[in-house]
């Protein structure tokens, strides 16, 4: 059945789950950017992806209660993503490591500003 309207998490839920990709990612990075032996389904560069789409879809689904410089923070976090999800897919692990940095450092300024 179609329904005329979607309906979308809200934003701290797309955020939590983002979350949850993120701490994959963690994990993937502690095993030198491999599949995690106690986490043989994780693939690093799908879930950089995942963390990538959920930023891009975490701006679409933007209400009027955000400020620009908070949808320009997740189109730099979105842009960093896919920094990462490329040099994962290219095995530049020094560039995955440095993306991955800058996300980190991106994530808790965002947060800082906007969440804490």
């Amino acid at each position: 059945m179609l329904v005329e309207v979607a309906r979308v998490d809200s934003l701290a839920a797309a955020m939590a789950k983002m979350d949850r990709s993120f701490d994959n990612l963690k994990l993937c990075q502690q095993s030198s950017w491999g599949v995690p032996k106690d986490h043989p389904d994780l693939v690093p560069s799908q879930e950089a992806l995942l963390v990538r789409e959920s930023l891009h879809e975490a701006g679409r689904n933007l209400t009027n209660d955000h400020d620009q410089q908070f949808q320009k923070s997740l189109l730099d976090a979105e842009a960093i993503a896919r920094g990462l999800e490329n040099a994962l897919k290219a095995g530049q692990h020094a560039r995955a490591n440095e993306q991955f940095l800058l996300m980190q450092k991106s994530c808790k300024q965002c947060h800082a500003k906007y969440r804490d």
